[in-house]
């Protein structure tokens, strides 16, 4: 079984938790992922259908969400925690109970947040009809150490997202989630100069430029035919020269999703490699059917 992860945003009320969710929900199945979403509210609509929030009652309900996320985590199912837990207990119980474990602080001025106010959360506190809002009425623990902190203020959904999947790739926690093995043995090329492409794999090298080209992606590339070669499996192998980094590892892993639906049709298999000028280890970059592996 694959080992899984746990992502917590934290942050005041309307500080843009689940917006980031939602986000981070779409790249990480776009990496081949199906995480579930434990959003706070619709938890609580089953552990506690008329919640009061006073401390006892969330003493309970996050210990709930906690082992939920961590027997979710344990069978192979990435987690999106969606949750303010206000106090910081809270969330180091979950670090306990999960060992791949991304505490992400959603930072937000209160007075954005109170702008924002979707739910109404920060009105009913100025009403008189709540008296237990964190950051306002209670005290809200911010992370002291978290692995990534997301100014809404300042980042959009989608770049908070890209920062927490580039988070959980460092750490390993993707790959593990994903079953890549850490080590791969790199591909065999053995380039002759002499592979030349019949016209449907001139077709579906013609189709990844024009991808990488796409505003998306936005990268500058031209393939090298004096390194076409044949693969181990009798699959072509095209090296596709390349300016510039891919910006984001979202992007890279929709990249080779892409090109691996090329290859399905096609057995035509794309490298990307580092020009010499930007790269001068020369590093090349072949797409194993789940990740970008470096070939040295």
């Amino acid at each position: 079984m694959n080992t899984a992860f746990a992502v917590w945003l934290t942050g005041l009320p309307a500080s843009g938790k689940s917006t980031i969710a939602c986000a981070l929900q779409a790249g990480l199945k776009a990496a081949g992922l199906e995480p579930e979403v434990l959003e706070s509210d619709a938890v609580r609509k089953a552990i506690t259908p008329e919640p009061t929030y006073f401390r006892e009652e969330r003493d309970l309900f996050y210990r709930a969400l906690a082992f939920c996320g961590g027997r979710l985590a344990a069978h192979g199912v990435p987690v999106i925690i969606d949750a303010t837990a206000n106090r910081r207990e809270y969330r180091d119980l979950a670090r306990t109970l999960i060992p791949h474990f991304l505490e992400v602080a959603v930072m937000c001025p209160l007075e954005v947040c109170q702008q924002r106010d979707r739910k109404g959360t920060y009105r009913k506190a100025v009403e008189g009809k709540s008296t237990t809002v964190p950051g306002l009425q209670e005290s809200y623990d911010p992370p002291l150490n978290p692995e990534v902190v997301v100014d809404t203020s300042l980042l959009s959904p989608e770049a908070g997202a890209a920062r927490i999947i580039e988070a959980l790739y460092e750490r390993g926690y993707l790959a593990a989630a994903r079953g890549i093995q850490e080590e791969v043995p790199p591909m065999p090329i053995k380039a002759d100069g002499k592979v030349v492409l019949d016209a449907r794999e001139e077709q579906a090298l013609g189709r990844f430029m024009t991808l990488l080209q796409e505003e998306q992606f936005g990268l500058e590339a031209k393939p090298d035919r004096s390194r076409i070669a044949r693969g181990p499996e009798g699959q072509i192998i095209v090296p596709v020269l390349v300016g510039a980094a891919i910006p984001s590892v979202s992007m890279a892993l929709l990249m080779g999703q892409k090109a691996e639906h090329l290859y399905k049709q096609t057995t035509c298999r794309f490298v990307l490699a580092q020009r010499p000028e930007k790269d001068p280890q020369g590093r090349t970059y072949v797409w194993d059917g789940k990740d970008w592996r470096s070939l040295l």
